[in-house]
């Protein structure tokens, strides 16, 4: 993938531009005077690629500039991004001009009008770079949300302001800002490629999974609660059968199923209780109704399930069309009126001959509509039938609760009043429990079933967990940063670092550079002396990014780099310095040579993969240092804003 700058384009009040051309897969160094507006190429492009914020200097660039834009190279693809000034003392701006073609010239002025918004920008440029939906999900024992990788995350490793470079707390553009260093914790992860790239979608089958497990495990539960002790009840009911005369034998089998099918012959068996008392017949009575209102329980608990799952199913279906659909409208791609098909759904533009893609993009997008419209008129009825459903189950569950409540009144009142003694009576109630326990062990028939069902969602579940076990992606994580610290350890000698001759890591849990000595690890801010963290930054920049290309991850191939030979030129003379190698000691010319060709030499490694942009105070009198200059020394009133434009 190929995502890097071509062009900064910066539009005043008048409509006149001022460009400022990049060279693909090269280092593009600007050098000139302070002032002359150098440090804010960094915030013009962050404001560009989607931040609403407008952190622009005071002065004569917002004096002067209406409309701020950047031209892009992505693949074989171009985008066109402008944003104008915030209107009044506004702060931020969130309106964005949007063009993607396969050559794009500079828009005028007048044809600038805004097409989407910040939003859906970043959206666009995650899909675009390839950014595959993810989650990453703190610990139970963290209380902050789960954070989704996104296109703003990416560029926390895209830009090194003048503050930062040679920091010796900070590593990353706005780490000082609230939260966003734990968002660099919880997504580099995945940047990086140590999170698998179907992650989340299994992490959301392991959760649908789980969630039938529970349901198995409930329904196996309560046909034990109900079935109660099984062998030795069912061995209980056979000896009240024989006691009563029933059955002449209990018999020898000790298997609950043998049991069962035992009880069920009795059951089925022709038994004259007419002339027992009334009680008595009522209870008969009751435990027939008992039996028949079980099995209508059940016939409509399974209609509700059957209406639930197809309402899911219409719920998924419906979320991911209004899901597409509001992508598309956020960023205002597509025309949805009819008479306007020889219209440009990216631009607006009249077009002279009406395309067929076109014509098949409306038809989709209007079919999408009608579709979205057919489940909406449909829902209602599904809703309507699963609350007629769940009413009639709750009337079925009064009455077998009033029926159950007259057993109970019946059974008591006749073992308080008398001990049961008459024939028929006792054989009315020994058929009464044998029939409560068999519809009580129904599901028990279904056991060795329901067990291996429940055996094989568990073996599912522990597979699902398997792919995105947590020490996995720890152990990934580990061996890349390993990789990382090999190359930083390369290039700080390189640089001839203080701490060189150790291995050099970075710690991503406290975002910083350590080197390992032999006595204790010696992390960047102990290291002493703005080269030392200058140079830290630096190897661990291009280490990540070559890192980011080798594996193809879904990071834009370029960092900006602001200022970082403030280390060699004393704070104190800076503005009056010229940036000429003669003014700092020869020392530290040797020191800023040597910068600058690792930077060329990872360039050149990079095959034209990698684009680094810097600007510097400093001009080298060398030949591959002047050839990396995009303009002629920003010097004698030559700067970002032109003369003409003050």
């Amino acid at each position: 993938m190929t995502f890097q700058i071509k062009e900064l384009v910066l539009y005043n009040k008048e409509g006149e531009t001022r460009s400022l051309e990049f060279k693909i897969g090269k280092v593009n160094i600007i050098t000139g005077k302070s002032g002359a507006g150098k440090s804010a190429i960094i915030e013009i492009i962050d404001y560009c690629l989607g931040r609403s914020k407008f952190n622009i200097p005071d002065g004569v660039i917002r004096r002067t500039v209406s409309w701020y834009a950047i031209k892009l190279q992505i693949n074989n693809s171009m985008l066109f991004i402008a944003k104008p000034t915030p209107k009044g003392n506004n702060e931020s701006q969130s309106e964005v001009y949007l063009e993607i073609a396969t050559q794009i010239k500079t828009p005028n002025y007048i044809d600038l009008v805004p097409n989407t918004n910040d939003d859906g920008l970043n959206e666009y440029l995650s899909r675009l770079i390839g950014i595959s939906p993810n989650l990453n999900k703190p610990d139970e024992l963290h209380t902050r949300e789960p954070l989704a990788a996104k296109f703003k995350h990416a560029k926390f490793y895209l830009f090194q302001k003048q503050s930062v470079v040679a920091n010796e707390q900070l590593l990353f553009h706005r780490q000082s800002e609230p939260f966003i260093p734990q968002m660099i914790k919880d997504s580099l992860p995945y940047f990086l490629g140590a999170v698998r790239e179907d992650q989340l979608k299994i992490e959301d089958e392991l959760r649908r999974e789980k969630r039938t497990l529970k349901l198995l495990r409930k329904k196996l539960k309560e046909s034990e609660l109900i079935s109660g002790e099984g062998i030795s009840k069912s061995k209980g009911l056979l000896l009240e059968a024989k006691e009563v005369g029933l059955i002449k034998t209990i018999g020898n089998g000790n298997s609950l199923m043998d049991n069962i099918e035992k009880l069920r012959g009795i059951q089925n068996k022709e038994i004259d209780i007419l002339n027992i008392n009334h009680e008595n017949t009522m209870l008969a009575n009751l435990y027939k109704k008992r039996k028949i209102y079980i099995n209508k329980m059940r016939e409509i608990t399974d209609k509700i399930n059957e209406a639930r799952i197809i309402n899911t199913d219409m719920d998924g279906y419906s979320q991911e069309v209004i899901e597409q659909k509001s992508r598309l409208d956020s960023i205002k791609l597509f025309n949805e009126i009819d008479d306007e098909k020889d219209k440009c759904p990216l631009c607006l533009s009249e077009l002279k001959i009406n395309q067929p893609s076109l014509n098949l993009m409306n038809a989709s997008l209007k079919k999408l509509y009608t579709k979205l419209n057919e489940v909406s008129k449909e829902r209602p009825n599904l809703d309507k039938l699963i609350n007629t459903l769940e009413s009639d189950l709750d009337d079925i569950k009064g009455k077998l609760n009033d029926i159950n409540n007259q057993i109970k009144i019946i059974n008591e009142k006749q073992e308080e009043l008398e001990q049961i003694n008459d024939f028929k009576t006792s054989v009315a109630k020994v058929i009464g429990r044998i029939s409560l326990f068999l519809e009580s062990v129904i599901e028990i028939d279904e056991e060795s079933d329901l067990l291996k069902e429940i055996n094989n969602q568990e073996e599912l579940i522990a597979n699902l967990e398997r792919k995105i076990n947590k020490d996995e992606v720890e152990g990934n994580l580990n061996s890349i940063l390993n990789l990382i610290g090999n190359q930083m350890t390369a290039w700080a000698k390189h640089l001839k670092l203080e701490h060189s001759m150790f291995p050099y890591r970075f710690d991503l849990n406290k975002l910083t550079v350590i080197a390992d000595s032999e006595e204790r690890p010696i992390p960047m801010f102990r290291m002493g002396s703005g080269e030392n963290w200058l140079g830290c930054h630096i190897i661990l920049l291009l280490a990540l990014h070559k890192f980011f290309i080798k594996r193809k991850r879904p990071v834009p191939n370029f960092i900006i780099i602001d200022q970082p030979t403030q280390v060699y030129f004393p704070a104190e003379r800076y503005k009056t310095l010229e940036g000429r190698i003669d003014e700092i000691t020869d020392e530290d010319i040797v020191a800023v040579k040597r910068l600058f060709d690792l930077l060329i030499d990872v360039c050149e490694e990079m095959e034209s993969k990698f684009q680094i942009i810097v600007m510097d105070h400093a001009n080298i009198i060398d030949k591959r240092f002047q050839e990396s200059l995009v303009e002629e020394p920003w010097r004698n009133g030559v700067a970002l804003i032109p003369e003409n434009w003050i």
